[in-house]
């Protein structure tokens, strides 16, 4: 019961990752506001973690919407002591095709989003004096990118730069900022991904086979990750990223034989 007495907020909750961490942080202990743009999903998904959890429907790119995440958790449970920025969305198009009301969407929610409920955590660290704990979803494509995602890399890119740049402000005072970098994971993004392709079983073939352990990764390893690094197993680590993706980042992507 690692996180029992402690209070978490988790953007992007209503499913996948999100609603995994949450799970996760619950069964620690934790009491969790889950933040979704999803009305009833949130809603389910709250009332299935019993008592321990509360849900705010709103956009995590709307200030209003964090603020009343952050705040619900105050007034709630007494206190915030991690968040969880998960919400996230992209756009398959070649940056040529893409539209600039597109381009800002897709930046306004992972990369806005982040910056509210982690600028809003730490001023709440900050206030209470307590020592909290920030985690922020990042993706391969921070690191490595294909075609058609100039909008989506580009927003995981800057979330790494936050990441650092929130570590070293958060760290005088003892509070703790990290990224969880997950591969390829059984989440409603990738399987809706899956099912516009022209060859949806060839698609998530592909898929698996871009981990060297040769699967999707299910959303409760990825949460297992972000509930290490929001815990005091993690006291000494800050301003890093941690990747969950069966070895992709490790291996070439068109391996030479030299044996």
């Amino acid at each position: 019961m690692r996180f029992e007495g402690r209070v978490a907020v988790v953007s992007g909750a209503a499913e996948g990752i999100g609603l995994a961490v949450a799970r996760a942080l619950v069964r620690e202990g934790a009491n969790v506001v889950l933040l979704d743009v999803d009305d009833r999903a949130v809603r389910t998904a709250a009332s299935e973690l019993g008592a321990s959890a509360a849900s705010v429907t709103g956009d995590a790119a709307d200030p209003h919407s964090v603020d009343d995440a952050l705040e619900q958790a105050v007034a709630t449970y007494g206190r915030l002591d991690y968040v969880h920025a998960n919400a996230g969305i992209g756009v398959d198009k070649r940056a040529v095709d893409l539209e600039l009301d597109e381009w800002q969407r897709v930046l306004d929610v992972n990369l806005t989003g982040p910056f509210l409920l982690a600028r809003g955590a730490l001023r709440e660290f900050e206030r209470s004096g307590r020592r909290g704990a920030v985690v922020l979803t990042s993706s391969p494509h921070a690191l490595a990118t294909t075609p058609a995602t100039a909008a989506y890399a580009s927003s995981k890119v800057a979330l790494l730069g936050l990441t650092r740049t929130l570590a070293l402000e958060a760290a005088p005072s003892g509070s703790r900022v990290n990224a969880v970098i997950p591969g390829a994971t059984a989440t409603r993004m990738v399987e809706d991904f899956v099912a516009r392709s022209a060859d949806p079983v060839a698609v998530r073939a592909q898929f698996a086979r871009t981990a060297p352990l040769g699967r999707l990764a299910d959303p409760s390893e990825i949460a297992e990750a972000v509930a290490f690094l929001l815990s005091d197993a993690a006291s000494f680590v800050t301003g890093t990223s941690l990747a969950v993706d069966g070895g992709l980042l490790a291996a070439l992507a068109t391996p030479v034989e030299y044996a």
